[in-house]
């Protein structure tokens, strides 16, 4: 059954509307799974593709598949998923959300996808929090691993939105910025920590220590 073909001409008028209403920086995406069982190709029509660089005919990305793998396997009949979050590869946050669209047998045969930049949105409540006084969540005592791993991204993700740069596009000197900001956050008291903030920060962990040193040297500079 070519469900999105059939409807596609509606779906195009109505994704056209939405980008008009919300602006250039939200993405929307028609995906097409050829009746649920195809999920290479998917993209029929878009509008903002350069928000994460796609065209028709590319794929659906991993933090959407994720999602609709979870969908497929469950027992509930869901309308979608909404307002989760994930990063582009040059460290832009992103809002999503996707809508299943859904053969007469239940089957999910495509999607709408939602893709909003809010990085803008995101340094612009650093900002607030920061200039109100609101201070950082700490983490709680004794948390479990996994707990322990979503906070340092966490963190991490803040200290990007801190500097107010895309990682790809950071200078040295607003790298040494974001591990400061780690640093003063306690993100070196976790385990193994440096390995991790050094794969963000596309440097070695030799560096990551350099930068600490580099900043330590600097603060004490300026106390004297």
């Amino acid at each position: 059954m070519a469900l999105i073909d059939d409807i596609l001409p509606s779906l195009n008028i109505l994704i056209q509307g939405l980008a008009k209403h919300f602006g250039n920086t939200s993405e929307f995406v028609v995906h097409d799974f050829k009746d649920g069982r195809q999920f290479d190709h998917t993209i029929a029509s878009i509008i903002n593709g350069h928000v994460t660089g796609r065209t028709i005919g590319d794929s659906i990305l991993q933090v959407e598949m994720n999602p609709l793998s979870e969908a497929k396997i469950s027992s509930k009949a869901q309308d979608g998923v909404f307002n989760y979050f994930t990063r582009t590869q040059d460290g832009r946050t992103l809002k999503s959300s996707m809508i299943y669209l859904r053969d007469q047998d239940n089957i999910i045969v495509g999607a709408i996808c939602i893709n909003s930049d809010v990085t803008q949105l995101q340094q612009a409540k650093n900002y607030i929090d920061h200039y109100v006084g609101i201070p950082s969540v700490a983490l709680p005592e004794n948390s479990p691993a996994s707990c322990i791993d979503e906070f340092l991204v966490t963190l991490i993700y803040e200290s990007i939105d801190a500097v107010g740069v895309p990682i790809t596009s950071m200078s040295r000197e607003q790298k040494m910025t974001g591990i400061k900001f780690l640093k003063d956050r306690g993100a070196f008291k976790i385990t193994k920590a440096s390995e991790i903030i050094a794969k963000f920060y596309d440097i070695s962990k030799y560096t990551v220590y350099n930068y600490l040193n580099e900043s330590c040297e600097s603060q004490s500079m300026q106390q004297e």
